[in-house]
């Protein structure tokens, strides 16, 4: 069982030694300034140019979370504080923000999880909104996000 699973079962603790139940019990503020903790929550199958500790998902990763409804309880957990975090602070609906990544990744994470409905729903919440307060480069990135393969990533097979 890999580290990523270990952390949404509640097994393993992050890189911090924190447990995904700590994720829930953390301020807004600290959902704002720390930045090692959404790669943990939202992990993506490429390695972060930022956080070189972060865990790098894999397919197996995905495959699990999208046939296990508890690993998907836990995904909505933190999906359900991320966005009460949002809704509680307005700094990320402006025209840039580093929350923006931070959506791109939720969405895409999702994504690979087989969770499209939730996907969509989030991506709809997002862009509703911040409607007229973001810009197209960030909308195109949120969009891509919801495709398995990203038109910013090279294509499967092409060894880049």
């Amino acid at each position: 069982m890999s580290r990523i699973i270990k952390f949404l079962t509640g097994d393993e603790s992050d890189g911090e030694g924190r447990l995904i139940h700590d994720y829930i019990d953390m301020t807004d503020a600290e959902w704002e300034s720390e930045h090692r903790m959404i790669q943990w929550a939202f992990p993506l199958p490429e390695a972060s140019s930022k956080q070189a500790t972060s865990p790098v998902a894999t397919q197996s990763d995905y495959n699990a979370i999208s046939i296990n409804p508890v690993l998907q309880g836990r995904l909505l957990m933190l999906l359900g504080r991320y966005i009460a975090f949002l809704d509680r602070t307005a700094n990320w609906r402006r025209a840039k923000d580093h929350n923006h990544l931070r959506i791109t990744r939720v969405l895409r994470c999702l994504t690979l999880s087989g969770m499209g409905d939730v996907t969509y729903t989030f991506h709809l919440y997002v862009t509703t909104i911040t409607r007229g307060t973001i810009g197209k480069e960030t909308l195109y990135y949120w969009s891509e996000a919801l495709k398995r393969h990203p038109a910013w990533l090279p294509k499967p097979g092409a060894g880049g």
